[in-house]
């Protein structure tokens, strides 16, 4: 069951104040609600629930955390004083009034954050309202510069129109002039038509019937007229120039074809005698032009040329070729430490601890003498576990500090200022390193070291005064002192840690080992481990019955003992007894065990009224309602 704190009040005409008071009361390890009607305060393992005796205005008030404090300063809705500050009801009212501030509290803010989105949603159709003209406008203006354009280009088109029709029609076709320029007798058959390679019509019928070209259809003589062997030289000298080509068999050939071209040449004549010159004429073929050829070169020149084989590997050329240009880029930024070092330093943040390692170790090959690398590598490897490997980066880290410090002058100088900081986190976190090794010699030495370069650090005090405590032989004394400095300093686990070796000690005294128990107890209390908590509770119990002779556990019947006056307790160990059951009643309430939870903090309560304690008995009995009505409730 959670202890109640506590607390004080004062008020005026329109405020209520209230100091709330407990051990460890601090902003991260407490929860506030502050309804109209009722406050409630839950910071384990206390809690405080008030039902105010009037409304206050639950969206103005402040709330002020201190040391183990928590000042609440609350508004009221109707001015005047209160006279009291909770009210006394039935605890099904009590109930059913939470319940309603409660839900005022849950929908006042669900309309205030029902307001705050309809503010955003406005905010946001008119930021888009504004959007949308404005890009409206821009559209207009746009549409509005395009018409503009096209008008101006089809008033400059009208224009060129315009100037073509006043220069009038007398101007025939080009193709049209030259069609009438071409004389009538250049028909199909002239050379000039069908340009180089003309053959007559009826050369061409001749080769095609199979007539003998040796013989004259009309003279059937041999066609060896002087003329005709003259005009055929005439044009052997004529075709002598050409290039060899398709006309070679036609200059040269043999003696029948230059016999039927003579015959088909002499009937020609006797038609039209300049029209058969033209004829026999072959157009003069223009000079050869080399033409360089060039064949595309193959991607494998031991592989045959297969159209799909090159595509293939020109893609994976290509792929290839981008892939290295993009490690290239890559590595061109990784080239850089100081980004090495920032990418890592980003990594451990995030909690990636070996990718932390691998970048600050690339940073380290590029350069040997960033020290910081080594430094952080060393905060990676502890967070890793790996201690060894952060003594030796802690180790080069000093050893290249000690080397620069040399060129400071540590009086005036603000980077040796920084460099001094940094060789005491160096050494802490390799003393840290040590320990895990236990290695508390190496320990002391760093620890000293860094209290010597900060004397006035109290934590490096405490911290040398405990390894000192482990060189030494173990003492309960020694134990002791350093689990209470822990509990008081709110390091629970620490002190539970320092409680158990006290425990494990075998010539501890029984009333050292009783305190470390009790109070290992308070530390499971303040972690929520209740299942602890009993067993703690049991084991001081234990040593308790122990000491004064009696083997049973049996709480109830110690009691009875006690007031019988068969078992004598002084008021020391009293007070040990109430504050055993009084932990040992709120973890059994916290494990639902209500019976027994009762029955451990009524006996409590009734020691307190006996040793004549009656704020602790009253705020037991507190707790006593709360659990019987988290009994009755469930």
């Amino acid at each position: 069951m959670p202890l109640t704190p506590q607390h004080s009040w004062d008020e005026t005409d329109t405020t209520m104040n209230i100091v709330v008071t407990a051990p460890g009361l601090t902003k991260a390890k407490s929860d506030l609600l502050i309804c109209d009607t009722f406050v409630r305060i839950n910071a384990p393992p206390y809690l405080l629930q008030l039902d105010l005796a009037h409304a206050v205005d639950d969206c103005n008030g402040t709330a002020v955390f201190g040391t183990s404090s928590l000042a609440l300063r609350l508004t009221k809705v109707e001015r005047g004083l209160w006279g009291q500050l909770a009210i006394q009801a039935p605890k099904e009212e009590l109930h059913q009034r939470r319940q309603q501030a409660q839900q005022r509290l849950a929908d006042s803010l669900a309309t205030n954050k029902q307001a705050q989105l309809d503010r955003k949603k406005a905010l946001d159709k008119a930021a888009s309202d504004r959007r949308i003209d404005l890009d409206r406008q821009k559209r207009d203006a746009i549409e509005q510069q395009k018409q503009q354009e096209l008008d101006a280009q089809r008033a400059q088109v009208a224009s060129w129109q315009t100037e073509v029709d006043d220069k009038g029609s007398a101007e025939s076709d080009y193709e049209e002039e030259q069609v009438e320029a071409m004389p009538a007798s250049l028909d199909q058959d002239h050379s000039d038509y069908h340009g180089r390679g003309w053959r007559p019509k009826k050369a061409r019928a001749v080769e095609h019937a199979g007539v003998s070209p040796a013989m004259n259809d009309d003279a059937q003589q041999p066609l060896t007229e002087p003329h005709d062997v003259q005009q055929d030289d005439s044009k052997q000298a004529i075709w002598k120039d050409q290039p060899a080509g398709e006309y070679t068999q036609l200059a040269t050939g043999s003696q029948q074809s230059s016999s039927t071209l003579c015959d088909l040449e002499s009937s020609q004549a006797h038609g039209d005698e300049a029209h058969s010159s033209d004829a026999d004429m072959a157009p003069v073929r223009s000079g050869c032009v080399p033409v360089a050829v060039q064949f595309t070169k193959l991607e494998t020149e031991h592989l045959p040329a297969r159209e799909t084989r090159e595509q293939e590997i020109s893609s994976y050329k290509r792929k290839s070729q981008d892939h290295e240009a993009l490690e290239e880029s890559l590595d061109l930024a990784e080239r850089q430490p100081l980004f090495l070092k920032d990418k890592a330093d980003g990594m451990h943040r995030a909690g990636n601890y070996r990718a932390a390692v691998n970048a600050y170790t690339k940073a380290i090959q590029l350069d040997m003498g960033m020290t910081v690398c080594y430094s952080n590598r060393a905060a990676s490897y502890l967070k890793l576990k790996e201690f060894r490997l952060c003594i030796q980066d802690c180790t080069t880290a000093l050893a290249q500090m000690e080397a620069t410090m040399s060129s400071f002058n540590a009086g005036s100088s603000t980077a040796a200022t920084a460099m001094h900081s940094s060789m005491i986190k160096l050494l802490t976190r390799r003393a840290a390193a040590q320990v895990e090794l236990h290695d508390f010699a190496s320990v002391k030495a760093d620890l000293g070291e860094a209290l010597a370069r900060r004397p006035d650090d109290k934590q490096l005090q405490d911290d040398l005064q405990e390894v000192n405590a482990c060189l030494q032989p173990a003492s309960s004394s020694t134990l002791r002192r350093i689990a209470d400095d822990r509990f008081k300093s709110q390091d629970m686990q620490g002190a539970a840690d320092a409680y158990t070796a006290l425990l494990a000690l075998p010539d501890a005294a029984c009333t050292d080992k009783l305190a470390a128990a009790s109070n290992r107890a308070a530390c499971s209390l303040a972690q929520r481990d209740y299942a602890k908590v009993v067993a703690d509770c049991n084991l001081a119990f234990g040593l308790l019955t122990r000491k004064d002779g009696l083997a049973s556990l049996d709480i109830q019947k110690y009691l009875q003992s006690n007031q019988t006056g068969s078992v004598n307790l002084d008021d020391k160990q009293k007070q040990s007894l109430c504050r055993l059951l009084a932990r040992r009643g709120v973890a059994l309430g916290h494990l639902a065990r209500y019976n027994s939870a009762v029955l451990d903090l009524q006996a409590a309560q009734d020691m307190y009224s006996a040793m004549g304690q009656q704020a602790k008995a009253s705020s037991l009995q507190a707790d006593i309602q709360k659990i019987q009505g988290m009994q009755y409730s469930s």
